[in-house]
């Protein structure tokens, strides 16, 4: 599938379950604060055609979240969903990760 031919819905699909933090705790890029299992967090994601994928560029708690995205630029196509934090783990390392849950798409270039 195509970047350009990526419907929302298949958006949404491709960010459900999308790793949100290599660590824990996961905290706001603007505010600092700390965003927790089940809370609702705001994400931008950006594709980039050298990965072939969408990759996680900024969280944010929902008081600063953006309202506007920064533009596609020749590589890139962005997005803002909202969703709520979940919780996965590698089974045989027993290392834990948040993911995003239940994304809603806010707005898309």
């Amino acid at each position: 599938m195509s970047l350009g031919s990526t419907t929302d819905d298949e958006l949404l699909a491709i960010v459900e379950n999308l790793r949100l933090n290599e660590r824990e705790p996961l905290l706001c890029n603007k505010c600092g604060s700390e965003v927790n299992e089940g809370e609702r967090i705001v994400v931008r994601v950006h594709y980039d055609a050298a990965d072939a994928d969408w990759l996680v560029t900024g969280r944010f708690c929902e008081e600063c979240a953006p309202s506007t995205i920064q533009g596609p630029k020749p590589f890139l196509a962005e997005a803002i969903v909202e969703g709520s934090i979940g919780l996965s783990a590698v089974p045989l390392s027993g290392e834990r990760y948040s993911i995003l849950r239940d994304p809603e798409l806010i707005i898309r270039a």
